[in-house]
């Protein structure tokens, strides 16, 4: 008697949505952690304020941009824009990671890329709740979209332990660079993402077919 296969490897589409929704979003995380230190470090007797900035620089695109983020997220596709933004964060992190490591970082420049790459995690976050139903059965749905949910919140969880743990081993550029190198990694990933072709007027939508294909 066979065994079933958990819901990540039955779904071999999903698993890699998953693993590169994991990835990217856990960098931010990290990302924000390792800045929020170095604010820290640079803006003693201002650091409440200077913190203040950079998560309104971080909320702002979500405030600012959501009309623009549904209409890109619905007409553009999936795979582009989650590579898209994956790319998009591992070139700014790079930046931010090489001014970090030549001192010439300001806090300007700090809020501005936290601006940036909120944006690109704007763009992210829904068209991974886009993809879900081109990647698992309509049967499968539910439990696919509670993963994404309870995903994120373990990926941010997780992103900052791990974000605080590393920093005093590594260094807050070394950090970046490596969270800059994740990117590109959960990018390679959503590049191997295969979505079933738009069905034909009439013709049945194969979803079903595609959930569990390699």
């Amino acid at each position: 008697m066979h065994s079933k296969k958990p819901f990540l490897f039955a779904h071999r589409q999903f698993f890699r949505l998953w693993l590169g929704q994991v990835t990217s979003q856990a960098g931010t995380r990290i990302y924000q952690i390792a800045i929020v230190w170095w604010i820290l470090s640079v803006s003693k007797e201002h650091s409440g304020f200077a913190l203040g900035a950079f998560m309104v620089a971080g909320a702002l695109p979500s405030l600012l941009l959501f009309k623009l983020i549904g209409r890109v997220v619905d007409r553009m596709p999936a795979k582009f824009m989650l590579v898209a933004c994956d790319l998009t964060s591992a070139a700014l992190m790079g930046y931010v990671a090489w001014s970090l490591s030549n001192d010439t970082l300001t806090l300007g420049a700090a809020y501005l890329f936290g601006f940036l790459i909120a944006v690109a995690e704007g763009f992210f976050n829904p068209t991974i709740t886009k993809c879900l139903p081109s990647l698992v059965s309509a049967e499968d749905l539910e439990q696919a979209v509670a993963y994404q949910a309870s995903s994120q919140y373990l990926a941010s969880f997780g992103g900052s332990v791990l974000g605080a743990m590393l920093i005093a081993w590594l260094g807050i550029p070394l950090l970046v660079l490596l969270n800059a190198i994740s990117y590109v990694f959960s990018a390679i990933i959503e590049m191997t993402l295969v979505f079933p072709e738009a069905p034909a007027d009439g013709e049945e939508n194969n979803n079903a077919e595609s959930a569990s294909g390699g």
